[in-house]
């Protein structure tokens, strides 16, 4: 993997089935942490030996596992977890998430007047980069504001989840960050 400034892209030397190739990418995703598809990093809960019940893990999830108006733990609250939540709670009579730490989802368009202006003045390479840049400083920005004034981001939290909640439903406390 070489970077050329010329170019302003990678250049990724790889082998698919055998056979070399050259393949040339303005951005590279690094996605670092663990994975084994084979062997999952494994959950110790104690008693789950005693468990009467059936345990599917996600990585080797039977095809024809019927959780029909059964009740279901899903323990965690990674990606995984967010995905087959909503599934899961459509066909089984109860459905609970068990975790360590919950996970905030925060809803963002993706197409801003301001994103919309900065690709018509810079366009190209340059207005991706600025885009980036501005979503990297409002994270930081929004990091330390809520360091210095946490009471002021809850509240801006409590705003931003009450207004994508459905009509109706009233901010609840499992909702509320800590």
């Amino acid at each position: 993997m070489d970077w050329s400034t010329k170019r302003q892209l990678w250049d990724l030397d790889i082998s698919i089935n055998g056979q070399k190739t050259l393949l040339q990418a303005h951005f590279i995703i690094g996605g670092t942490g663990f994975f084994d598809y084979n062997n999952p990093r494994a959950t110790t809960i104690p008693g789950l030996e005693n468990f009467k019940g059936t345990v599917a893990h996600p990585q080797f999830w039977p095809g024809d596992l019927d959780y029909t108006d059964k009740n279901v733990v899903i323990v965690g609250s990674g990606a995984t977890a967010i995905t087959i939540l909503p599934i899961v709670a459509q066909k089984a009579s109860q459905t609970t998430m068990l975790q360590r730490s919950p996970t905030y989802i925060m809803s963002m368009s993706m197409h801003s007047t301001l994103d919309t202006w900065i690709r018509r003045l810079f366009p190209g390479y340059l207005g991706y980069r600025i885009i980036a840049w501005r979503f990297t400083i409002l994270a930081w920005l929004f990091f330390y504001f809520s360091q210095f004034f946490p009471n002021a981001a809850r509240k801006a939290l409590e705003n931003a989840t009450t207004a994508e909640l459905p009509s109706g439903m009233k901010y609840d406390p499992d909702f509320k960050p800590s």
